[in-house]
């Protein structure tokens, strides 16, 4: 599977630029190059010669043995592609059975529910860059796709990893609106009221957090999947992503455990407060 492996090539060989009169610098770039993988070129310099040959080398040495095979490379597209057909199948006839019943059953509209919807458009073009990726060397071992076509890969799972967030965070919203309107009497302000607006706006707060990291990893951005490009910097935004990570877990559990919190209170029997429990458990999950 195409994997990315980001590192700082030592800048004790990086200070004269490869060129075919630096051979001593060229063999080191190369030689890291191969041990390393495709790595993130840094104060060099390279022709428009030197780039086109880069870009046409191999994105990772193969194992011992074997070589790389750019025009027919075993690969689990096939298995990809089914993969993203089946997800987008359930999710298009779950959403169809939706709207029927908002539109056909119940006959009204809430604002949450123009939230879905718009979740669902995201959803559409999150699946269209898994397509694209599909093309671009999704399932494609390293060393079996060239640098150029790595490339291509990578920009266009960083931008999926960005419309993945936004998708998320309006899913997100229009679920933690849907559970305060089924629970929540209205003019009723009460623990559950606030910690569902909390909540809500924390979940904001953490997209739009995770989606500037994402777009400011790099300066330019370009540099976080185009390992040529000269100049710029990056940032180490591992941490960021960590904390975040955390923090939206919690606000997961906390989205889980709120229906669960007032059908619990209800003066029902037991089976029904299971029953309940579940259905409402499944629905968010």
């Amino acid at each position: 599977m195409a994997r990315r492996a980001r590192v700082d090539v030592d800048n004790t060989f990086l200070k004269a630029p490869v060129t075919k009169t630096n051979p001593t610098s060229a063999h080191n770039f190369d030689r890291a190059a191969r041990t390393t993988g495709t790595c993130l070129i840094t104060n060099m310099v390279l022709t428009p010669e030197e780039r086109e040959a880069w870009l046409a080398r191999p994105a990772m040495d193969p194992p011992p043995g074997m070589i790389s095979n750019f025009e027919n490379p075993s690969s689990f597209r096939s298995k990809s592609l089914g993969m993203i057909t089946s997800l987008l199948i359930i999710v298009t006839v779950v959403f169809a059975v939706w709207v029927y019943t908002k539109t056909k059953v119940q006959k009204k509209l809430h604002p949450e529910d123009y939230v879905i919807a718009l979740a669902y458009v995201e959803f559409l073009v999150l699946t269209g860059d898994g397509y694209m990726m599909s093309e671009s060397g999704l399932g494609v071992h390293m060393w079996d796709m060239t640098v150029r076509t790595q490339t291509k890969f990578f920009k266009q799972y960083y931008d999926g990893i960005v419309i993945y967030l936004v998708s998320m965070a309006t899913l997100k919203v229009g679920i933690i609106l849907q559970v305060l309107r089924a629970f929540m009497p209205a003019n009723t302000r009460d623990w559950t009221f606030w910690v569902g607006h909390v909540v809500l706006w924390i979940n904001v707060t953490y997209y739009f957090a995770m989606v500037v990291v994402e777009l400011k990893t790099c300066t330019p951005r370009a540099k976080e999947w185009d390992p040529t490009i000269q100049g710029g910097s990056c940032i180490g935004a591992s941490e960021v992503r960590f904390v975040l990570a955390m923090l939206n877990v919690a606000t997961d559990l906390v989205i889980i455990a709120l229906p669960q919190r007032v059908i619990w209170s209800l003066h029902l029997p037991i089976k029904r407060k299971l029953a309940l429990s579940a259905l409402f458990l499944v629905g968010i999950l």
